[in-house]
Order: C-alpha cells, then sequence, then structure tokens
C-alpha cells in the first residue's frame, strides 16, 4: 500500500498551451491513473495501524467506486479523525486529514444544491495524473487571466466565493478553471466563448453549466464547458 505525502490538490499540467482553441496530441493529453489494488477489506482490517487501515479501505472504496467500503473506516469524521490526531500527537496530520467516511463517500459520489458529481478516474485526493468527476454544476464567476503552469497568462474562469462548494470536495480550495470544450482530449473551448463570458462579466457575474471537472498534480485544474445561463 504506497503512502501518501500530500493532501493538497493541485490541477493538471500544461506547458506550452496557448489561449486558441486546439486540440491536444495524445502525448500532451493527460491521462487518469486509477490505482488498480489485489488487497481485500480482511487485508485492510489486519493491519494494526489505525490511519494505514483507513487509508487501506479508502483506495479500495475509490478504486471500487463503492461507498459502503467507506462504512469501514475508523473515523467517522473530521472531528473523530481530529480527536485521534491530538490523542496520539500526530504531527503529519495533513497528509491524512482526509481518511474520514464522510469524505470517502463525497468523493465517491458528491451533491450540494443543484450540484451534482461521480468520480470517473483517478484516486483522491489527489492523482499523480489525473483525476475526473462528471455530474453536472451551474457555477457564476468571470474571467481572469494567469499562466495555467508556466508561460503566457491564459483565460481562466473565476468561480465566486459562494459557488466553491458546488465543485467535488477535492476541488473545494480552488477558484480558477480552464474551460473545455472537451476534457477527455484537453481540448478548450473556442474564442468567442471566452470573449462572451469577458463581456458580461464586466458588468455582473457570468453563469456557466459545466458537466466534467479534472485535476492533477500541477497546473490550472478545468472544467468541462456546456452552455452560459442567460
Amino acid at each position: 500500500m504506497r503512502k501518501k505525502i500530500t493532501v493538497t490538490i493541485v490541477s493538471i499540467l500544461l506547458i506550452g498551451c496557448t489561449q486558441t482553441p486546439q486540440t491536444t496530441t495524445e502525448q500532451d493529453t493527460p491521462e487518469a491513473d486509477d490505482i488498480t489494488t489485489n488487497v481485500s477489506q480482511d487485508e485492510c482490517l489486519s493491519n494494526p495501524d489505525a490511519l494505514e487501515q483507513s487509508q487501506c479501505y479508502f483506495e479500495l472504496a475509490m478504486n471500487s467506486k463503492d461507498q459502503n467500503i467507506c462504512e469501514s473506516m475508523l473515523f467517522g469524521s473530521s472531528e473523530e479523525l481530529e480527536e485521534y490526531f491530538e490523542l496520539n500527537q500526530i504531527e503529519n496530520k495533513k497528509y491524512y486529514d482526509y481518511l474520514f467516511t464522510g469524505r470517502c463517500k463525497n468523493e465517491i459520489e458528491y451533491s450540494y444544491q443543484d450540484a451534482k458529481w461521480a468520480l470517473e478516474a483517478g484516486t483522491p485526493p489527489w492523482a499523480e495524473k489525473l483525476l475526473i468527476y462528471t455530474g453536472k454544476a451551474e457555477l457564476s464567476g468571470w474571467i481572469i487571466h494567469k499562466p495555467a503552469y508556466v508561460g503566457e497568462a491564459e483565460a481562466h474562469f473565476h468561480v465566486s466565493d459562494d459557488d466553491v462548494q458546488k465543485l467535488p470536495p477535492s476541488l473545494h480550495h480552488r477558484q480558477d478553471y480552464l474551460l473545455m470544450s472537451d476534457i477527455n482530449e484537453w481540448t478548450r473551448v473556442g474564442e468567442d466563448i471566452i470573449k462572451n463570458l469577458e463581456a458580461i462579466s464586466e458588468a455582473e457575474m457570468a453563469t456557466i453549466i459545466v458537466d466534467k471537472a479534472a485535476i492533477a498534480i500541477e497546473g490550472s485544474p478545468a472544467l468541462n464547458f456546456v452552455n452560459i445561463v442567460d
């Protein structure tokens, strides 16, 4: 079983991309890295370390997309996990702060107000290559320009503070997203869509509908654009 080294969810590495819409080559398109594990629930249970046992169950649940496995984790809530940290004087608790039942279930399926998401690929709370969530959300925000990773500034949709919770849990701390017409092929939306959003957000926040979200280790996360809400 692998050991986690960080729980900071960051996003997708893009090098040499421009604001003009393009379909990247196969080499440039990020790939999901689902973890395939042959470890059983009984083997998880046999691990005497509470955090490692919960981590084992968490990875099994993500791999199988089975929320029922989350029930086997030793910590039902973030409060219970925090109590364990304090009692056992865990110093590197940021490496384990996702190991509770509620977070496990929400990574597989999550809903908030009108938003609903399901894990499609990858193993949260971060991935060496790519995490993809499928669902639907209506998000308000505006266009900003910043580098996606390095290089020139690119158009990003800045999600409003009020709508951050509509994103999957592993993206709650990110607000700036590249907009894609096909997130699996890593194809940008057309420049006309960016200009329309810029025109709207000059006077007020624009509202868009998205149906996929993707993140990986470096670079900006991305949203799959559906349409602008009138």
